[in-house]
Order: structure tokens, then C-alpha cells, then sequence
């Protein structure tokens, strides 16, 4: 079965285990942005990427309440690698499990029926896309985005905000991290459209 790709919103967090996201990558209607949830980090609109990917800034609050009540109402899905995302909302005592995919079941049941010798191990997105051989794919480390969040974010909180006044090195794991998590949502989405999960977009299949 194949969901149509307007049904679907991918999302996916960045940040530290013990905290509440710091920024979060989506992708609906055909384009990726980025919202930044913590405010430590809202010097990051200033920089050259959120003059190239759409980005701004919601409390986490509100994003994880208009979030699902788009869904709702527009009878979605938020699609996501694992748990963790649908476990953030729950967090908020949000029920989201009507309304969300956890991909991570349906891609590892694909390379069982299809091809289980080479199945990717660890079976994690990133060598999923290396299986699929994603146009695009670059390896960013393995865990990185936690040192880059709380490198950027003592830096912007040091330099208040002022994104300009940032180091190279800081501006680098900026931009890194903001790839970095672009890479993982749109190569979830590329990877379900390999497996026949989701139709390409030229294509018009509904439920």
C-alpha cells in the first residue's frame, strides 16, 4: 500500500537526550524548512542558510500543538525514522499514534521480503542511504548533532545571538548540523520512495 506523498509530513528532531529538541526539520508539500525550538539557538536566522532554507522560530510548545492540530485536520500523517518524535509529543500529553508512521517498521520489513542478506546493519538511516546510494548522501559523523548544538548554541549565547560575530569553526557545525538534519528528512522520504512506500511525485496514488 502507498500513501500519497500531500498526506504525509516528515519531521525530525535535533538535540541533547535530557532536553527538549533544539530545531527541527520538516518537510511538507514538497519543500524542507527548518524551525528553530530553542531559543538559545534563534541567532541561527541570521545565518546565509536561512536565507536559502525556509526557517524560523516556534517554542516548542506551539509547534508540537499546531503540528497535530494540522494533522488533524487536514487528516495527515507525520512520518518519522523511529519513535523518538512521536515520544516528544507525548512528552506534552499529545496523542499523536492516529496520525503517525513510524517508518522504521515498514523499511525493515521491505529489506525482509526483499532483499534480507544485504539489509543494511546497523540498520539505521544512514546506511540506508549508502544501500540506496542517495544522489546526495555525505557522511556528517556518526552523533554529531549533540556536540554541534551545544558548541553553536555557547557561542551565540556568548556573543548574544549575533550570528555574524560567530567563529569559522562555529559557523561551520552550524551549517553542518542544519544539512545534516535536512539529509535525514528528505533521505527518509527518498528511501521510502525506493521501497514503493510512498509514490514518486510525478506520480498521483492516494490510500
Amino acid at each position: 500500500m502507498t500513501i500519497s506523498r500531500d498526506k504525509l509530513i516528515f519531521i525530525d528532531f535535533e538535540g541533547l537526550i535530557k532536553e527538549d529538541p533544539a530545531i527541527v526539520g520538516v518537510w511538507s508539500d514538497e519543500k524542507y524548512r527548518l524551525v528553530v525550538l530553542d531559543p538559545r539557538l534563534i541567532g541561527i536566522l541570521q545565518s546565509p542558510l536561512a536565507h536559502k532554507i525556509p526557517t524560523s522560530f516556534q517554542s516548542i510548545a506551539d509547534f508540537l500543538e499546531h503540528t497535530l492540530q494540522r494533522v488533524r485536520k487536514e487528516n495527515k500523517k507525520i512520518v518519522a525514522f523511529s519513535d523518538r518524535e512521536k515520544h516528544v509529543f507525548e512528552s506534552r500529553d499529545l496523542d499523536v499514534t492516529s496520525h503517525y508512521w513510524n517508518a522504521h517498521k515498514d523499511l525493515k520489513k521491505w529489506f525482509k521480503e526483499n532483499d534480507p542478506v544485504n539489509r543494511p546493519r546497523p540498520f539505521a538511516l544512514d546506511s540506508i542511504l549508502r544501500y540506496f546510494s542517495y544522489p546526495s548522501h555525505t557522511d556528517y559523523g556518526e552523533k554529531q548533532a549533540t556536540q554541534r548544538i551545544v558548541h553553536v548554541r555557547n557561542m551565540l549565547e556568548t556573543h548574544g545571538q549575533v550570528y555574524s560575530k560567530l567563529t569559522n569553526v562555529a559557523k561551520s557545525k552550524c551549517t553542518k548540523l542544519i544539512h545534516y538534519n535536512q539529509q535525514d528528512v528528505e533521505g527518509l522520504l527518498f528511501a521510502l520512495e525506493r521501497c514503493g512506500l510512498i509514490p514518486p511525485v510525478f506520480e498521483t496514488q492516494s490510500f
